[in-house]
């Protein structure tokens, strides 16, 4: 007997390990594309269409401030829109999104990260966790270098504590929201001091750009800026680690890919961008209706919130064929499309509100697997190979493998 639909949800939205989130998506989109759930408090949409209109219509659906499900440390340009949106993003984008930075200085930098980490593993042959030693310490080192801050091992406690309870925190887990509470105070202790050195003696780095942001003649408040420095770090990291390990952990399981990629290292965009689609480090993102609006024949109330499901909408058959099934041959004709405004995944949003750092996540994404390819003739997943794990924020939890070394 099939089990109940909203069971199914329940189940999901509580991190059942058990619980397959696609097979449900796919239950979701059939029969129920637009479903109310009582304990959060929020309508769950699931269609493609659906999902892209709300990410581009901000006048329509906004973006949350507060409350479950949103960011732990204060207004930022997530909730941003218009003018000041796109003027205050574009101090981050002149860094993360320009042409020659990303093929010359930032591609570097990566480069020499991504070796030394990998230097670092450990003997070939050995167990190690890949999430721990190479997919999460990668892009925090890349992001502290922008930056310009000192980089240590507090960073990842930090990260994880704002992701758990800010975005990840949708069913409002109290514990999760003072662990990030505290986390975020600990930021903004390590940080003041240095933002207030920038502002009377700025350097060429990031944190000297959000230190002078100013908007319509005005800067950034010290604690506007240590919100901007704390999304800075959380998105900088999770976007490359959640969806980068989830790819080793599929290519460790599927060693035919991992040939493929070997002797084909030309797709290696094309499969970043379909782990990418596959696998998105953020799965939903809520959205506040700002007036009354029927979608589908069913009537949203303005004030209420909907969860948007990225992960869904990424498999959805109207638009992906098979979507289910990893295809390296799906983006191969333009990969790179996949991390821009224009692309057909939603992984990273849409609209105004697309990812500032999915081109750098994109440079980060293709030399690690690059560097992997080029040192390892393949990944033995270890017997204890945990599942991906989480709702709004999913990816393994670890990832202990087999390093075995290229002749």
């Amino acid at each position: 007997m099939q089990e109940p639909l909203s069971a199914l949800v329940d189940r999901l939205v509580a991190g059942d390990a058990q619980i397959d989130p696609a097979a449900v998506y796919r239950r979701l989109r059939a029969e129920a594309p637009v479903y109310w759930h009582e304990g959060m408090q929020v309508w769950i949409l699931t269609h493609y269409e659906d999902v892209r209109r709300v990410l581009r219509e901000p006048e329509s659906f906004a973006p949350l401030t507060e409350g479950p499900g949103t960011p732990i440390f204060g207004r930022t340009i997530l909730q941003m829109t218009g003018r000041e949106h796109s003027r205050k993003t574009a101090i981050v984008a002149r860094r993360m999104r320009n042409p020659g930075l990303l093929a010359g200085e930032l591609r570097e930098n990566v480069e020499r990260r991504s070796q030394r980490l990998l230097d670092a593993l450990g003997a070939p042959e050995e167990v190690v966790d890949l999430k721990a030693g190479y997919t999460s310490p990668l892009p925090l080192a890349v992001i502290t270098d922008l930056l310009d801050v000192p980089q240590g091992m507090h960073w990842v406690g930090w990260y994880d504590a704002l992701a758990a309870g800010g975005v990840g925190s949708i069913t409002g887990d109290l514990s999760l929201r003072e662990r990030a509470l505290a986390a975020r105070d600990e930021v903004f202790a390590y940080i003041g001091p240095i933002i207030e050195e920038r502002r009377r003696t700025p350097g060429r780095d990031l944190l000297s750009d959000v230190a002078s942001i100013e908007y319509e003649g005005v800067r950034l408040t010290q604690e506007e800026a240590q919100s901007f420095v704390a999304f800075l770090l959380t998105a900088g990291v999770e976007t490359t680690d959640r969806v980068l390990s989830s790819l080793l952990g599929y290519l460790a399981a599927a060693p035919a890919l991992w040939q493929r990629l070997r002797t084909e290292p030309a797709l290696v965009p094309a499969a970043c961008a379909e782990a990418l689609r596959l696998f998105p480090p953020v799965q939903a993102l809520t959205r506040r209706v700002t007036g009354d609006i029927t979608l589908r024949g069913v009537d949203l109330k303005k004030g209420q919130r909907v969860l948007i499901v990225l992960a869904s909408a990424n498999r959805d058959q109207t638009v992906f064929n098979d979507p289910d099934t990893f295809q390296l041959d799906r983006f191969r004709e333009a990969p790179e499309r996949e991390f821009t405004g224009a692309s057909t995944i939603l992984s990273f949003g849409g609209g105004e509100h697309h990812c500032t750092g999915a081109q750098l996540a994109r440079v980060e994404m293709q030399v690690a697997l690059e560097h992997l390819l080029q040192r390892y003739s393949r990944l033995e997943p270890d017997r204890a190979m945990p599942a991906p794990q989480g709702f709004i924020l999913r990816s393994p939890p670890a990832l202990p493998v087999r390093l075995v070394a290229a002749p």
